[in-house]
């Protein structure tokens, strides 16, 4: 990975922490950034983006890259042996299904607050908690 840049945001994050330390332990080097829509020096080197949407976006297209993007429910379809466990995907109408307790996650990050649920109505709640906040 000696030509390889990663760039990221400048802001702490758990995540794209833990995946800095490892391109870099793997011998790439990682570049915060703070001002993406201002173009980083990034020199001949071959560049991957990481980090939220208008992030990506906006640093590949100043650099003329291609964004290759993943689904957000691609998770759900890789085989078990790399998961180390189930992944099912669901939507809200087969809730009542659902055995519980049950960790329950949205496909699109962020959109609620990933948490065990000791019941299908407390997901639901969730759920219209966070639709009347979208229509408001």
């Amino acid at each position: 990975m000696q030509n390889q840049l990663l760039l990221i945001p400048d802001k702490p994050d758990l995540e794209t922490d833990a995946l800095a330390k490892t391109w870099e332990a793997a011998g790439g080097e990682v570049k915060r950034i703070g001002k993406f829509w201002v173009k980083p020096a990034v020199g001949n080197k071959q560049v991957s983006i990481y980090g939220y949407d208008s992030f990506c976006l906006v640093l590949a297209q100043i650099l003329g890259l291609e964004m290759e993007m993943v689904k957000d429910e691609w998770i759900a379809e890789l085989p078990r042996e790399y998961l180390k466990r189930v992944i099912t995907l669901n939507s809200i109408y087969q809730i009542e299904a659902i055995e519980y307790p049950k960790f329950i996650k949205p496909v699109t990050p962020k959109l609620f607050k990933a948490e065990v649920f000791n019941s299908s109505w407390g997901a639901v709640l969730n759920y219209f908690k966070i639709i009347r906040k979208i229509r408001l």
